[in-house]
């Protein structure tokens, strides 16, 4: 191989990897866990409402979120999650409410392309629980 080619050879196979490199780290949280993404859906228990979840993978695997509620009877709001944590296909997360006296903890499975599962709504002084019930989400079109 003379010197022109063993260059362009070299070449390719460098930009071919860094392009390898940048669409697995594009595209690789998402396509390796499946909970990743922006999931919507419901709430039913003592209340009952919509609400938009979303879970993210930082590149060092830790995982984070955020949740929007919109509650058929009372005030909307948004809030990050405490703590996420992912394990295969069931996702297990925490909040707190605006007024930070109630602790919601969700735990679910992704089941086809939904995850479904129960919450439990517990007041962080004295822990007396104050709703139990079920939610159910789905990719998000938006």
């Amino acid at each position: 191989m003379r010197l022109g080619q063993r260059a362009a050879t070299v070449t390719a196979v460098a930009w071919l990897a860094v392009c390898g490199t940048a669409i697995a780290a594009d595209s690789g949280s998402s396509k390796s866990q499946p909970l990743v993404g922006t999931w919507s859906g419901t709430w039913t228990g003592a209340s009952t409402g919509h609400l938009d979840l979303t879970i993210a993978e930082s590149t060092s695997g830790a995982f984070s979120g955020s949740i929007s509620v919109a509650p058929d009877q009372g005030s909307d709001y948004a809030t990050t999650l405490d703590e996420v944590s992912v394990e295969g296909t069931r996702l297990t997360a925490q909040f707190k409410t605006p007024d930070g006296v109630v602790t919601i903890t969700m735990k679910g499975s992704l089941e086809g392309a939904a995850i479904n599962g129960t919450y439990e709504a517990k007041e962080n002084q004295g822990g007396s629980n104050v709703d139990t019930g079920t939610w159910t989400v789905s990719a998000s079109k938006s």
